[in-house]
């Protein structure tokens, strides 16, 4: 991959937190340096986001406090954001205050370094301001990683980083959830809380045939497969067929909740057939449904698609009439 698809993976992480679950802390924990590496979002985080353990028969265990940024560090966004200043007030909050998480000692724990990190880029005139802010304190082992040191990091140690995820992806399945997987029992006069419709859901009996227009009887002597099944097989287009009230759009919202969440599976989408008929370029409408519940311009979703596979989960083919 061209370094320059690699910075576009990582300038498509939208948020800290998505900076901090699902990049550095994963890719942390493949570093032999550290035997352990804790996630410290809290109350009492003191401007640390990630610590990293490194423990040794010979010495004491030396602790790392790990301050991530979304996003450019230098002095020319610091006209806006005061980027700098903030940073510069969380390192000085790493320094002074012990580390404090129910998985370290009861002791007062200082960090023995401090890393910077961030997925843009730190110029050089940023990282020498914040260095000459604490010029004075000689045992402070601060450092900084940005986008150039990440790419070399990941390269090493995590390289199918790049080919697993897709910019969109996180978004879209967390929208997904939000919008197909939520089943209110209040509705039903159920006064409990709301369960996601995994939490619930049965899987159906799906019988094979070869064709959807079959009448035989034989699926009572085959054996039924999962809709989790369904997506390993290799037919390029299946229909699913039932009466009405059958779960089909069930299956199919599990379908592409399921798919979601796994980063190497295929983009699954779930549209209508009207959305079929209604397009031209089914890929274009399949990126604009993404663009609408996620983060992301539905050019880029377009791009991406265009290196991926793309499953196509379309409900409501009896509710159309074709003429």
């Amino acid at each position: 991959m061209l370094e320059s698809e690699k910075i576009k993976v990582l300038e498509s992480i939208s948020s800290e937190t998505e900076l901090r679950t699902e990049l550095v802390v994963p890719l942390l924990r493949k570093m032999s340096v550290f035997s352990e590496v804790i996630d410290n979002q809290g109350a009492e985080e003191a401007g640390v986001d990630v610590i990293g353990i490194s423990t040794s028969p010979f010495k004491k265990p030396e602790y790392t406090a790990f301050i991530l940024k979304r996003g450019d560090i230098t002095l020319k966004s610091a006209d806006k954001k005061n980027i700098v200043n903030i940073v510069e007030t969380q390192i000085r909050m790493a320094m002074r205050h012990p580390l404090t998480h129910p998985k370290l000692p009861a002791s007062n724990i200082l960090a023995n370094r401090v890393i910077v990190l961030t997925n843009g880029k730190i110029s050089n005139n940023a990282e020498y301001a914040l260095k000459k802010s604490f010029a004075s304190n000689s045992e402070l082992n601060l450092d900084f990683v940005g986008q150039d040191r990440l790419i070399q990091h990941i390269d090493e140690l995590w390289p199918r980083f790049y080919e697993d995820r897709r910019p969109f992806l996180s978004s879209y399945a967390q929208k997904l959830l939000n919008s197909l997987d939520i089943v209110n029992f209040d509705q039903l006069g159920q006064a409990i809380r709301p369960r996601t419709l995994t939490d619930i859901y049965v899987d159906a009996l799906l019988y094979e045939e070869e064709s959807p227009q079959s009448n035989s009887f034989s699926f009572f002597e085959k054996e039924p497969i999962s809709g989790e099944q369904l997506c390993k097989k290799s037919h390029p287009l299946m229909v699913i067929t039932s009466g009405p009230g059958g779960g089909k759009s069930t299956l199919l919202k599990e379908i592409a909740i399921t798919e979601s969440k796994h980063e190497n599976s295929h983009v699954a989408v779930y549209m209508h057939a009207r959305d079929i008929l209604e397009s031209r370029d089914i890929q274009r409408k399949a990126s604009k449904i993404l663009s609408e519940i996620s983060n992301d311009s539905a050019d880029d979703i377009y791009d991406e698609l265009n290196s991926t596979k793309l499953l196509l989960l379309v409900d409501g083919l009896d509710e159309i009439a074709i003429f």
